[in-house]
């Protein structure tokens, strides 16, 4: 399984940005924070670039780890 920030490094940046009509420099910010919103989901799924089974886990990750901190 790769995490969001290898999916988005795989697709690449300018790509993935293109696809989703928003910026690089917010592609690259999800990059940053490893997590991909959700709400872009759907549409990385559509065009093929990964699958809900692949995003679903590193979300639970993501969100274990901030509760983790906030402890």
């Amino acid at each position: 399984m790769r995490t969001h920030e290898q999916i988005i490094k795989e697709a690449g940046p300018q790509v993935l940005a293109d696809s989703l009509g928003v910026s690089v420099h917010t592609v690259r910010s999800w990059a940053q924070r490893g997590a991909i919103p959700h709400d872009r989901w759907a549409a990385l799924i559509a065009a093929g670039c990964t699958t809900l089974e692949e995003l679903s886990p590193e979300l639970a990750r993501v969100v274990s780890d901030q509760q983790g901190a906030a402890a």
